[in-house]
């Protein structure tokens, strides 16, 4: 069976119903991420249409939350087994904004939270080694930074599903979009061509100049249906 670090998507043209079943409410694609709607009282959720091993492996995703810390808005990723409620989970709730970082078994919780921060946190990461959870952050996708917290686990996680979720536990007055986008898919480093300096290769910003100061400017690609800006 293969492992949950060899399920991708970039979602760069539409969500891939050949990889994706929706569980519960909506989702959408929206320029080269998933969408998924957090509307009360529903919650949406899209999960792998295979099913993959965890044990020794990891997942990982950009998250970007909409409305951060606005009451019960609750988005995040899980790796759960084929019961649905048994696994791993991260994920961002509550005012002011938290990141929980949890194991739930036998139906019961066990988790420890930290304050969110939407620029640390923008891309979440759980790993599975020696029958522990492990749970990172990074801001770029690239260098991550474990976020402090493990899980002893007697879970066998060798059958399971990667799963997005986004939802309001209490009404909040409105809709608010969660977005997903490069599954396990670490990112191009935009707009930093490389120069020859100090005997090798090194990545530098592409800029431009405004007339009074040179300003780093984003690279962007075309995926074939809309413009995606590197990071």
């Amino acid at each position: 069976m293969a492992v949950t670090a060899t399920f991708t998507d970039t979602f760069d043209t539409q969500i891939d119903t050949a990889k994706w079943t929706v569980r519960a409410g909506t989702y959408a694609w929206d320029a080269g991420r998933a969408r998924l709607t957090t509307t009360y009282p529903s919650y949406s959720y899209i999960a792998s249409a295979g099913i993959y091993d965890f044990t020794n492996s990891y997942v990982f995703v950009k998250m970007t939350v909409g409305a951060a810390g606005a009451g019960s808005r609750e988005q995040q990723l899980a790796v759960l087994r084929p019961d649905l409620d048994n696994g791993a989970y991260l994920f961002v709730t509550g005012n002011p904004a938290v990141l929980t970082m949890r194991r739930r078994e036998g139906g019961t919780n066990f988790q420890n939270s930290i304050l969110y921060d939407p620029v640390a946190h923008a891309w979440i990461r759980m790993r599975m080694s020696g029958g522990q959870f492990h749970y990172d952050a990074s801001p770029d996708g690239i260098t991550w930074t474990n976020l402090g917290f493990s899980q002893t686990t007697a879970l066998s996680m060798t059958t399971s599903t990667i799963g997005f979720l986004s939802g309001q536990y209490n009404n909040e007055g409105s809709t608010v979009f969660t977005y997903f986008d490069n599954l396990n898919v670490a990112p191009v480093v935009g707009g930093r061509p490389k120069v020859y300096t100090a005997g090798s290769w090194q990545k530098k910003p592409a800029k431009v100049w405004t007339g009074s100061a040179w300003v780093e400017k984003p690279v962007k690609v075309y995926t074939g249906s809309a413009w995606k800006t590197l990071t």
